[in-house]
């Protein structure tokens, strides 16, 4: 795949390296000149420090060819001016961080993927780690459901539900 990662700040930089790491083709667009710095150093990929609200620049990351463009930018109103023009350029999937809850509307109105608030899902995330121990991962879908993988801190060889998934266990448990 090839990407268009706009922003190699907190949230950017660990994304170029899932996205170079997994084999995929890489451009970065960073207006900061020692973040972009420390990108090309680190990154097989493209950088360009520059300002991405500019059509000029994301057509010099390639967005002609791009699979995706996801916008990374601790400024909502320059992730929208991004997603904007990547629309406009035809980018056929664009992905957005968003962090004022309140912007959510606007992104959905223009029709992009959001990560609503970043910092929120990390704090939520951490807390899950202390208040539930044995649960490994888990995805909100929508506000009132979630889904959990647990882990099983003991395995007894000839445990009654070992090696069951959760619904078949469940439904011998009640035998």
């Amino acid at each position: 795949m090839y990407l268009v990662i706009v922003g190699a700040g907190d949230i950017g930089t660990p994304l170029i390296d899932i996205a170079t790491t997994s084999g995929n083709e890489v451009a970065v667009i960073e207006r900061d000149e020692a973040r972009a710095e420390r990108a090309s150093r680190q990154y097989d990929c493209l950088v360009i420090n520059d300002d991405a609200t500019t059509k000029e620049t994301l057509r010099d990351a390639g967005t002609e060819r791009a699979d995706a463009l996801i916008s990374t930018t601790d400024q909502d109103a320059t992730n929208v001016m991004v997603c904007l023009l990547a629309q406009e350029l035809e980018v056929p999937t664009i992905v957005s961080v968003v962090h004022n809850p309140e912007h959510m509307s606007v992104f959905k109105q223009i029709g992009v993927n959001t990560m609503q608030n970043p910092q929120h899902l990390i704090a939520e995330y951490l807390y899950r780690a202390v208040e539930r121990p044995s649960i490994v991962d888990f995805m909100r879908i929508g506000e009132q459901a979630a889904v959990f993988e647990i882990a099983v801190a003991t395995h007894r060889s000839g445990a009654r539900h070992s090696g069951r998934q959760t619904t078949r266990a469940s439904s011998a448990g009640r035998r």
